[in-house]
């Protein structure tokens, strides 16, 4: 990541590094890494531990970090963040119903998510309390390629986004069953942007199914995806085609229409 930020840095002038390294500082943070010293934090990052003091401290400072002893951890306001970007791009009027009305129809769960680099983050979701799989939460990243939200983006993203996906060297494979090879995944991409839908079964995780279409702005860019999504063991691609994509469509075509500037990108 540190050599990334570097690059960036010298061909952009009005590139500000120590704010995206004390933001790769806090992105570090997840369910996996939820507390950490500084010499944890500086080699999951790849930035100098130096560094990695200099911004932990700023941000204790400020409240998006907190210590105890020598283990650190994000602070509370960091969620002011993530609610102000809901709040500003007005994310439950725009896509709270249609999530809740395919919750409701199918109950299973449902989600909204953007393209974010080469990940899909979750903006919105909703799942029943019985549903006895885990699902995502608010803020949950995937790799986009094992996600049917993810493909279905990347079929619709400019050529050269994904160009520049599927020039990537090694692509994360969380199953077996997840389409990794770049040949062949751009193939998929093709067939998924002329078919305007995107499944996935046991991709992302053994286990999970799912079918996602696009949501247009009025520019017709797609800035966001909508899924359905179930166990795999009850759900074949057939089954969540027939069964769900005209309801998915209808409730991304809902969206788009309340789109006037288009949901922002993060």
């Amino acid at each position: 990541m540190s050599s990334v930020v570097n690059g960036i840095a010298e061909t952009d002038k009005e590139f500000v590094t120590a704010i995206a390294r004390a933001m790769t500082v806090m992105e570090a943070f997840d369910a996996a890494h939820p507390e950490m010293n500084l010499s944890e934090i500086a080699a999951l990052t790849g930035i100098s531990p130096a560094t990695v003091r200099r911004c932990l401290h700023t941000l204790s400072v400020v409240g998006y970090i907190r210590q105890t002893g020598r283990k650190f951890r994000l602070g509370p306001r960091v969620l002011s963040l993530a609610q102000g970007y809901r709040d500003a791009n007005r994310i439950e009027d725009l896509v709270g119903l249609e999530v809740q009305r395919l919750v409701e129809a199918f109950d299973d769960p449902s989600s909204v998510a953007v393209l974010d680099g080469f990940q899909v983050v979750y903006v919105a979701t909703i799942a029943r309390p019985s549903n006895l799989r885990p699902s995502a939460r608010i803020g949950t990243r995937y790799p986009a390629h094992a996600t049917s939200l993810g493909k279905v983006l990347l079929a619709c993203a400019e050529p050269s986004l994904r160009a520049t996906y599927l020039a990537r060297p090694q692509l994360e494979a969380p199953t077996d069953r997840t389409l990794a090879d770049p040949a062949a995944l751009a193939q998929a991409l093709i067939r998924i942007g002329q078919q305007g839908y995107a499944v996935s079964i046991d991709e992302l995780d053994y286990g999970v199914a799912s079918i996602a279409v696009p949501i247009f702005d009025a520019q017709g860019r797609a800035v966001a995806a909508i899924n359905s999504s179930g166990y795999s063991g009850r759900h074949s691609e057939d089954s969540l085609i027939t069964g769900r994509l005209k309801m998915l469509k209808d409730c991304a075509r809902a969206i788009s229409a309340r789109l006037t500037d288009g949901l922002v990108v993060p």
